[in-house]
């Protein structure tokens, strides 16, 4: 029942986005701007990083409730919707050998330490550190606490900059 409550909660939520996105969905498509002021206000309303669990400072809503808010802001602004599609959540795979994968597998629900600073994944009970390789730029965003929306958010004046000095294209 609780999961209905939530599903509820989050179609109310895209449903007011949707009526506040509406009147600026055709410029944003016409003018080929990114919709900061849209995103700002998902982010305001927790739809960012809503599937990371309650646990971690995250919201805990399922994958259902995901694609039920993106189908009511899809409803007034594609892009807008589009954003949450994209929105990786804070969560990043990783690759590890199969003795640490195998160790996973026989563990289940065990907690593990993840050091993002020196690529390294420790498994307790003896079961050993497994280095990892993750793209700069990944890294970079996990550690400052920023997914790729809030890197360019903070890149906003540059990007502004850039095109009033060259032009959109």
């Amino acid at each position: 029942m609780e999961h209905l409550r939530s599903t509820q909660t989050y179609r109310a939520i895209g449903a007011e986005l949707a009526a506040q996105f509406a009147p600026r969905a055709a410029e944003w498509d016409k003018s080929r701007s990114y919709p900061w002021p849209n995103v700002a206000a998902m982010t305001d309303a927790g739809l960012m990083g809503m599937t990371i669990p309650k646990a971690f400072g995250g919201q805990g809503a399922s994958f259902f409730d995901v694609v039920t808010v993106v189908e009511e802001v899809a409803k007034a602004c594609t892009l807008s919707a589009r954003i949450l599609v994209e929105v990786k959540n804070g969560l990043l795979p990783i690759i590890i050998d199969e003795v640490a994968h195998q160790w996973l597998l026989d563990h289940p629900g065990e907690e593990v330490s993840v050091d993002l600073e020196a690529c390294a994944l420790r498994l307790p009970k003896n079961g050993g550190t497994y280095r990892f390789e993750i793209d700069e730029f990944s890294r970079h965003c996990l550690m400052q606490g920023v997914d790729e929306m809030g890197y360019l958010q903070a890149q906003s004046e540059a990007i502004n900059k850039f095109e009033q000095d060259y032009g959109r294209y």
